[in-house]
């Protein structure tokens, strides 16, 4: 399972794929930087990039899961006496599946520890598609905290979610004071979600 953590005030998580990548700080796996008020943890494996645009967080991220046990978590940790980003903005992520299993949904979520509440604010990814990748439809709960595409992903397929059109991103609004965490996971069996 990717596990974005917000911690005492944090959130997050996205191959290094969009527009931010040129200007950006990237974090390679096993690392972390301070980014807008955010300091930032990758998992070994990971990539991120990220740009300090005022209130928002601008991401891409690289992401490849290699085992059906696998949880790679990104942290986020607001930097102390710093002036955090209110809304972190995925604008492009790299899924690879190297599992050696189809998957037939990809979940994101985020699990608030407290209050305020951190949540996606209704802007969501297209559904990708290209070879070996097929998710169609994109269902966001009532709490706006958990975000599920039902569709299709081949093994040793890669989809790239977001693009440059407008409106093709995830957004994550982050109360100053949040502490949650964000996760996002394949599932590979019809009405079962796997964590990876």
């Amino acid at each position: 399972m990717r596990r974005l953590y917000l911690v005492g005030a944090a959130i997050l998580a996205s191959v290094t794929v969009g527009t931010c990548s040129a200007t950006g700080t990237v974090i390679s796996g096993g690392s972390s930087a301070a980014v807008d008020g955010w300091n930032i943890t990758v998992p070994v494996g990971d990539t991120i990039t990220a740009l300090d645009s005022g209130s928002t967080l601008d991401l891409d991220y690289a992401e490849t899961f290699v085992s059906a046990s696998e949880v790679l978590p990104v942290g986020f940790q607001q930097v102390v006496d710093g002036d955090p980003a209110t809304t972190i903005d995925i604008l492009t992520e790299a899924v690879s599946n190297s599992t050696g299993v189809d998957w037939n949904a990809f979940n994101f979520s985020i699990d608030n520890l407290g209050t305020p509440l951190a949540s996606f604010d209704g802007s969501v990814f297209v559904p990708p598609s290209s070879a070996g990748v097929n998710y169609e439809t994109a269902t966001l709960n009532a709490g706006d905290t958990f975000l599920s595409y039902a569709g299709t992903q081949a093994a040793s397929s890669t989809s790239i979610w977001g693009s440059n059109n407008p409106g093709d991103f995830l957004l994550i609004d982050v109360p100053n004071g949040s502490d949650s965490h964000s996760s996002n996971f394949p599932a590979r069996f019809p009405n079962l979600e796997a964590s990876f």
